[in-house]
């Protein structure tokens, strides 16, 4: 297997980053690898309990949304904000 020398730009100016790649799917892992951590996106923890109330509103959140874990918005409230993200893409 023939190995690849690519050259990646690294943030600071005039400073290149020789990364090594055997395959193709290596250098996806290596630019997807780049890009989370540019952007850095944290994963939402669902291993947290979920509340009894709503953060924004207050109500109680049902007993059966609970169960899911990670809750913390009463259906309206969640209701609302996925018609907000819908309607602002």
């Amino acid at each position: 297997m023939a190995t690849t020398t690519l050259a990646f730009s690294h943030p600071k100016p005039g400073n290149p980053q020789t990364v090594e790649a055997t395959s193709m799917t290596d250098i996806i892992d290596i630019a997807q690898q780049r890009q989370l951590e540019q952007i850095k996106i944290q994963p939402k923890d669902y291993t947290a309990p979920s509340l009894t109330e709503c953060e924004q509103c207050g109500n109680d959140i049902p007993p059966q949304r609970q169960a899911y874990g990670g809750i913390t918005l009463c259906i309206d409230c969640a209701a609302t904000q996925e018609a907000k993200a819908r309607t602002f893409r």
